[in-house]
C-alpha cells in the first residue's frame, strides 16, 4: 500500500493527531449587534497534519509584530450529515487554526484537505 495521499487512500498510520472541527455561533444583543462568538464542536477526527509555511512580521501601521503560520490538514471525508465551511476552526491540542479553505480530493468524497491558518499577534 502506498503512503501517498493519492485522493482515493490515506494511510491510518499517518492520521496521527487528534482534532476537533468547531463551528461558530454569534450572539446578538437587543441592538443586533453581534456580543459573543462560542463555538459548537461538530466532528472530532484523526488527521495528518502538515505545516507549510510559517512567517513573522511586524506591522508598520501599529509596530505590532504578527505571526502566521499556514497548515493543511488531511482527514477522511466526514459523512454528510457534517458540513465544515472556512471560517469554522480546527483545536488541536493548544493549537487553534481558522480554516481558510477545503479540497475535496477529485471530488471523490474520501479525503477531505483542509487549509488552515493560525495568526496571533503580540505587542512588540
Amino acid at each position: 500500500m502506498a503512503s501517498v495521499n493519492t485522493g482515493l487512500y490515506i494511510d491510518p498510520s499517518q492520521l496521527r493527531s487528534k482534532i476537533t472541527i468547531q463551528s461558530p455561533a454569534t450572539t446578538l444583543d437587543g441592538f443586533g449587534d453581534q456580543t459573543t462568538v462560542t463555538y459548537t464542536n461538530i466532528l472530532t477526527t484523526r488527521a495528518l497534519i502538515e505545516s507549510t509555511t510559517g512567517a513573522a512580521y511586524r506591522e508598520s501601521v501599529n509596530d505590532v509584530i504578527s505571526s502566521q503560520s499556514t497548515h493543511v490538514l488531511t482527514i477522511r471525508y466526514p459523512n454528510n450529515s457534517i458540513t465544515i465551511e472556512p471560517g469554522y476552526r480546527v483545536v488541536f491540542s493548544n493549537n487553534t487554526w481558522r480554516i481558510a479553505a477545503l479540497d475535496n480530493v477529485m471530488q471523490r468524497n474520501r479525503v477531505l484537505k483542509i487549509f488552515c491558518e493560525s495568526v496571533d499577534e503580540d505587542s512588540k
